[in-house]
C-alpha cells in the first residue's frame, strides 16, 4: 500500500495519514478486545473493572509481540497463516450459532406473539368475507379452544410462553400494547 501512495501526489502527506489511521484501527480493536475479555472473565459485567482490563490489554500485548518475534523476518506472514488456521474451526463454530439462533428464535415470545396475531387476522378476515362478504367491522370475540388463533400451539409449556425476567431478577411483565381507533 505504501508503495503505491509513493508513486502518487502528495504521498508523504497520505502515507501519515494512513499510518495513523492504521494505528488508531489497531488501539481501538485491541481496546475492544480487552473490554470484551475483561467483560467475559467478570461473569458478563458491562464494564470490567481497571485491573482486570490491564492484565488482559497486557497479555494480549505479550502475546501479538512473542509472535512477532517468534516469526523472524517472515514473523506477518506466519501470523497470516496462524490467523487463517485459527479462523477455519470458528467459522464453523458460527455456522452452528446461526442455526441455533434461527431455531430459537421460532420460540420466542415475540415472534409467537406475531404468530397468533396473523393467524387471528387471517381467521377473522375469511370468516368476516364468509358471513358478510365486503361489508363487515374487524373485532375480536371469545371462541372454542380447537377455533383460536393458537389452536395448533401448545399455550401451556412454559419453556415456550414465559416471558424474558431482566438480569437484575424484576419480571417486566406483560408488554403495554395500545390499540388506537378512529370513530366510525
Amino acid at each position: 500500500m505504501f508503495d503505491l501512495m509513493g508513486n502518487l501526489p502528495l504521498s508523504t502527506i497520505t502515507s501519515i495519514v494512513v499510518l495513523v489511521a492504521i494505528v488508531i484501527f489497531f488501539v481501538t480493536a485491541a481496546d475492544s478486545a480487552t473490554n470484551v475479555m475483561g467483560s467475559m472473565s467478570q461473569s458478563g459485567r458491562p464494564v470490567p473493572s481497571k485491573p482486570v482490563t490491564i492484565i488482559w490489554g497486557s497479555m494480549l500485548g505479550l502475546i501479538a509481540m512473542s509472535l512477532l518475534l517468534a516469526g523472524g523476518q517472515n514473523a506477518l506472514s506466519g501470523l497470516q497463516s496462524i490467523m487463517v488456521t485459527c479462523a477455519l474451526p470458528f467459522a464453523v463454530i458460527l455456522v452452528g450459532v446461526m442455526i441455533s439462533w434461527g431455531i430459537e428464535l421460532k420460540n420466542d415470545p415475540l415472534m409467537i406473539r406475531r404468530k397468533y396475531a396473523l393467524a387471528a387476522i387471517r381467521k377473522g378476515v375469511v370468516h368476516g368475507i364468509d358471513e358478510h362478504g365486503d361489508d363487515f367491522i374487524f373485532g375480536v370475540t371469545h371462541v372454542k379452544k380447537d377455533e383460536g388463533a393458537g389452536a395448533d400451539f401448545d399455550s401451556d409449556d412454559p419453556s415456550l410462553t414465559t416471558w424474558y425476567t431482566d438480569p437484575n431478577g424484576e419480571d417486566p411483565g406483560e408488554p403495554d400494547i395500545v390499540i388506537k381507533r378512529k370513530p366510525i
